[in-house]
């Protein structure tokens, strides 16, 4: 993994905060390519640019792989509730089906226990719309 070296750059500021505003930059700005990150460093920054956009790109791989991790978490535990739902109830409504695969996994991790105390489908509707509030 490239590392940022603690040398200010040529205006005086850390490596570490350039990485962190071409970050945020390129989140407010997702027009931009990563052509145009690499040009505007390169520019900017051209004695710490290669450094700088290494960096960037080792911050991005990892983050897009935490961002994996949850989603894949999300997923699975929807997946669960809903074979809990099914196995208690039977089939579970498309609409229902779907509003419990875009539960948080904060909800998803409420939702799990709870099945186990609904008596009737209803229970669930009314867990899923009270979470909507």
């Amino acid at each position: 993994m490239a590392t940022l070296s603690s040398q200010p750059t040529e205006a005086g500021l850390s490596p570490e905060f350039v990485g962190d505003i071409l970050i945020y930059v390129a989140s407010a700005a997702p027009h931009l390519t990563e052509e145009d990150l690499r040009a505007a460093v390169a520019e900017a920054f051209p004695e710490q640019a290669e450094v700088i956009v290494a960096t960037l790109a080792d911050r991005w791989k990892q983050e897009g792989f935490q961002e994996g991790l949850q989603e894949g978490k999300r997923q699975g535990a929807a997946a669960f509730v809903l074979r809990l739902l099914q196995k208690q109830f039977g089939q579970v409504s498309a609409s229902a089906a779907e509003r419990i695969r875009s539960l948080s996994v904060e909800q998803l991790e409420e939702l799990g226990p709870a099945v186990f105390d609904f008596r009737q489908l209803e229970d669930l509707a009314a867990w899923l719309q009270a979470q909507a509030k």
